[in-house]
């Protein structure tokens, strides 16, 4: 004799299964407390960063686990040999309502064994920091780090002022091992400052044009494109960075200027006006343009 089963008994059962299933799955940990970069001093610069955030892959599934903001502990409910794959972000532009990756930082893979209850940590000999470096297929250039001889950025027409050089003595900036030179601007009551590179770029159609920067500054100021059209020059502020009494990195993308005027050629300009009544100081290091 067959007996018959209703509907609701039916769907009983099924989700009896449901949470027999999501009780027997025991999930490890993973902790990662930052990212750091590799770089080769001499042709990429600084191995200053601010990764604050990363995208976590998991065995070469095309959908990640989320984006996670640094550092943290997230579950994964997996078993055995598991690959993990790290992808570093960042602010754009400073803005912590826009994190986004970066493209021209390689992702970190990591094959770990992993067992329930577990907490593991990447690149564990470093205490849970992954390291990333440059992606190939990039050009970038190290617009100005203040080691060298000359300057790579020129005074304005429009400048009350120039940028010198300083050492740890003046607040230059300093990390790891790295030379401690920076470039220091003294902006007095109602001044304006302005730097443009001496190198110009070529326009490529590309998607990103990122400008790296370290900077540390007592008044506002702006990090822009001035762009030769062929017919005319056009001068475009993209961001404006504000006053941070400590040293500070941003990842700055130039395509909304770049991709809208389609120039033929363009540099690079840092302006500020320092609109109190006492002398204000900017100090920035390591001001790169990658793509």
């Amino acid at each position: 004799m067959i007996k018959k089963i209703s509907l609701i008994g039916l769907l009983f059962i099924i989700l009896s299964c449901k949470k027999e299933e999501q009780k027997s799955i025991v999930p490890a940990y993973l902790r990662i407390d930052k990212m750091n970069v590799n770089a080769a001093f001499n042709t990429e610069g600084t191995e200053s960063e601010k990764i604050t955030n990363v995208l976590i892959y998991i065995n070469d599934n095309v959908n990640p686990l989320g984006v996670y903001e640094l550092p943290i502990d997230f579950p994964i409910a997996e078993s055995g040999s598991t690959k993990i794959r790290i992808e570093p972000g960042m602010n754009l532009n400073g803005a912590k309502a826009y994190r986004t990756l970066y493209p021209f930082y390689s992702p970190y893979e990591e094959t770990i064994d992993l067992v329930p209850e577990k907490t593991y940590y990447l690149n564990e000999n470093t205490d849970s920091t992954p390291v990333s470096s440059y992606t190939r297929y990039l050009d970038l250039f190290v617009i100005d780090d203040f080691e060298g001889a000359g300057l790579g950025l020129e005074p304005g027409n429009i400048s009350d002022t120039s940028i010198f050089k300083v050492g740890l003595s003046e607040g230059a900036f300093e990390y790891k091992n790295e030379p401690t030179t920076s470039g220091k601007v003294v902006l007095k009551p109602s001044a304006v400052f302005e730097a443009i590179s001496v190198d110009e770029f070529t326009y490529q159609p590309l998607s990103d044009f990122y400008v790296e920067l370290d900077y540390k500054t007592e008044v506002a100021f702006q990090v822009g494109v001035s762009m030769d059209t062929g017919n005319e020059i056009i001068k475009a502020p993209v961001v404006t960075v504000n006053p941070n009494t400590e040293w500070n990195k941003i990842y700055i993308n130039l395509i909304t200027e770049l991709g809208g005027t389609v120039p033929n050629t363009y540099k690079l300009f840092i302006r500020a006006l320092n609109t109190s009544t006492s002398n204000k100081e900017i100090l920035i290091d390591n001001l790169k343009l990658v793509y």
